[in-house]
C-alpha cells in the first residue's frame, strides 16, 4: 500500500481515489471509441468512394463484354463457315 493509499484510507476517502481512477480509465474508453469512430468513417467513405468507381466504369465494362461476345461470335461463325 502506497503513503498515498494509506492517507486517503486514514481519511476515508479511498473511494475518491477509486472514483478518479474509474473515471480516468472511461476518459480513456471514450477516446478509444471515438477514434474508432473515425477509423469506421474513413473506410466507409473509402467504400462509397470505391462503389462510384464501379458505377462510373459500369458502362464501359458492359460495352467491353458486348465487344468480346460479338468478337467471339465472329470467331465461332468462322470456324464453322471454313
Amino acid at each position: 500500500m502506497t503513503l498515498l493509499d494509506k492517507t486517503l484510507s486514514a481519511l476515508g476517502l479511498m473511494r475518491v481515489k477509486a472514483a478518479k481512477d474509474w473515471e480516468a480509465k472511461f476518459k480513456l474508453a471514450v477516446q478509444d471509441l471515438a477514434q474508432q469512430a473515425v477509423e469506421i468513417d474513413e473506410w466507409k467513405q473509402i467504400a462509397n468512394d470505391l462503389g462510384a468507381i464501379v458505377e462510373a466504369t459500369k458502362d464501359d465494362a458492359e460495352r467491353w463484354r458486348n465487344k468480346l461476345a460479338r468478337d467471339a461470335e465472329r470467331r465461332r461463325r468462322k470456324r464453322g463457315d471454313a
